[in-house]
């Protein structure tokens, strides 16, 4: 169990029954952890900017995708047109 905790990079793991406090507590915790990966994450992009790692509209995308994640996907069809998410 450990290693497909690991495996899935789960934030923590909460056995029932569970305390509320602690329950509240932890999920306070991951959003705050999300919260500085995804900060740490646009700064390492940043700095890719300006080394010339990365262009400024591959940083848009992954801008994008960060607040709107799928965004920048488009499934199409073998008549060029897009498939919507419902659409087989």
């Amino acid at each position: 169990m450990i290693n497909a905790i690991n495996r899935a990079h789960i934030y923590r793991f909460v056995a029932k029954p569970w305390n509320d406090y602690e329950l509240v507590s932890t999920i306070g915790q991951a959003l705050r952890h999300r919260q500085l990966m995804l900060e740490n994450q646009r700064l390492a992009d940043q700095e890719r900017v300006t080394l010339g790692q990365l262009s400024d509209s591959d940083l848009l995308v992954k801008q994008l995708e960060r607040e709107e994640p799928g965004i920048t996907k488009v499934n199409w069809a073998a008549d060029g047109s897009v498939m919507l998410d419902d659409e087989e």
